[in-house]
């Protein structure tokens, strides 16, 4: 399937309905996205300024898997899941420096690529080999400040399953590997994950819900949006200066003007607003109907601006928990014997008023979990 083929597909197909209620609120579906989603796929676990010099780690989720990212003294990234192989014991949390791994049950310590430099004892115990444990690795992949971990050994490199983005978001972007962290918010949504994905992948909802977003950033009457294999990047331009809630330097390169976001499968989003900050947002499934969203700030330098500054007041008072209410309530509704499932809007032209990001993400999920 080439670059453009989901795009080409999913608009030349005829009208669709939404995934069956049962996908948002069953335990035994959301014990199989852990098995066939989250487990297979590449997962956004944290910023690759957490870990840049040797020792530095953080330790992240997905799902019930505990991981540990850690850069060795030879430079390199490498991720375990984050258990002891002795008893099991829960190596690190938090984030931080290292000089070893040393768990804190028994005190075997590890080396920072994961073998086992010693165990207190083991030189009594007979047939004790040292060289033959080590943490379990997972891969793990950076992309441009980001970090992401996969758990299936056989599955595409991160590159390969969302070939083309890179270059959209470098072309938006061209600094994005220098930006600093400049705001994080944290916040747990009783809806399950695929509700709060849908609700990001369309813009029907934004004049409704987001007056000050498409009356005051962005001109909803050039969104478009365009899906492709394991990604999708909603496009607009910002609004006239005269109607900006904040100020940016519009002539600053090529995008300064745009909007642009994307949704990468399946639990990450990153955004570049007018005037160059950049935004980004991970999903934590905890059950079928809760998940905790991260929110991330960047800037090309700290502190932020002024107008930066505002543009992220704006987006904390506005935005960002005009949509809590709405996952929420759909998500109550999900359990309504009145509902089992809806039509999907998909306009000729992707336009904000389609919801063509919603089905190519709903046929991501039934591509995933198959027959339940």
């Amino acid at each position: 399937m080439g670059k453009d083929a989901m795009a080409e597909t999913t608009a030349a197909s005829g009208p669709s309905y939404s995934l069956p209620k049962s996908f948002y609120t069953a335990p035994e579906v959301f014990a199989a996205e852990k098995e066939r989603i989250f487990y297979r796929s590449w997962v956004c676990i944290g910023l690759l300024e957490d870990a840049r010099e040797p020792g530095e780690y953080f330790t992240a989720a997905v799902a019930d898997q505990d991981i540990l990212v850690i850069r060795g003294r030879d430079g390199e990234l490498r991720a375990f899941y984050n258990v002891c192989q002795h008893r099991a014991h829960q190596l690190a949390s938090g984030r931080g420096n290292l000089r070893r791994i040393v768990c804190p049950y028994h005190a075997w310590s590890y080396d920072l690529d994961g073998r086992l430099a010693y165990a207190r004892n083991s030189e009594s115990v007979p047939g004790f080999d040292a060289s033959a444990i080590c943490l379990t690795p997972v891969r793990v992949e950076a992309f441009c400040h980001l970090v992401f971990v996969n758990f299936d050994p056989d599955a595409p490199s991160f590159g390969e399953q969302t070939e083309g983005l890179e270059a959209e978001v470098r072309a938006v972007a061209p600094k994005i590997d220098d930006v600093c962290l400049g705001d994080r918010v944290e916040k747990v949504i009783e809806a399950n994950w695929k509700v709060i994905v849908e609700n990001f992948s369309e813009c029907y909802h934004c004049t409704v819900a987001h007056p000050s977003f498409t009356q005051g950033v962005v001109d909803p009457q050039t969104y478009r949006i365009t899906p492709y294999r394991a990604y999708q990047r909603h496009d607009c331009k910002a609004q006239p200066a005269e109607r900006s809630q904040y100020d940016f330097d519009r002539q600053a390169s090529a995008h300064a003007d745009s909007f642009t976001s994307w949704y990468v499968w399946p639990l990450m989003a990153l955004q570049v607003y007018p005037g160059g900050a950049v935004n980004s947002f991970r999903w934590q499934p905890l059950g079928e109907g809760r998940t905790r969203v991260v929110n991330d700030w960047f800037f090309a330098a700290l502190p932020p601006s002024q107008a930066e500054r505002k543009l992220v007041h704006q987006h904390r008072a506005t935005t960002f928990p005009e949509d809590f209410p709405l996952v929420e309530a759909v998500q109550r509704g999900l359990q309504s014997r009145g509902y089992e499932r809806g039509p999907v809007m998909v306009d000729r032209a992707p336009s904000s008023l389609s919801e063509i990001g919603v089905r190519a993400f709903q046929d991501l999920v039934r591509d995933a979990l198959g027959d339940l």
